[in-house]
């Protein structure tokens, strides 16, 4: 059951990049170039597992929710409210499930 949730969360983490990619780039190129590399210096900075900082852990989902929350805000942006909802329900069910199994 972890590693089935734990890929999810790896497809969520990529479709997360590609909703900021996509709502950058319908906003201008640079932007679609700079919020995914943005994306990824936070993620590896502060949330990864092996992360170069350790923060408390209300920050570390802090920060996940800012980060899945605004691709989901892109995503409903550039595709569909619903597509939007679907991508944030999908986060928080992987994300309780991540704290349930790692009790």
């Amino acid at each position: 059951m972890r590693a089935a949730n734990l890929a999810l969360r790896f497809v969520l983490e990529l479709c997360a990049l590609a909703a900021v990619a996509w709502w950058g780039w319908t906003v201008n190129v640079a932007l679609g170039v700079a919020l995914p590399l943005a994306v990824v210096a936070v993620w590896g900075a502060f949330i990864s597992p092996k992360a170069r900082f350790q923060v408390p852990q209300a920050v570390w989902y802090g920060l996940q929710a800012i980060i899945f929350g605004a691709a989901a805000l892109a995503l409903a942006a550039v595709w569909s409210t619903a597509a939007g909802i679907v991508f944030a329900l999908v986060v928080a069910a992987n994300l309780g499930l991540l704290a349930i199994v790692d009790r």
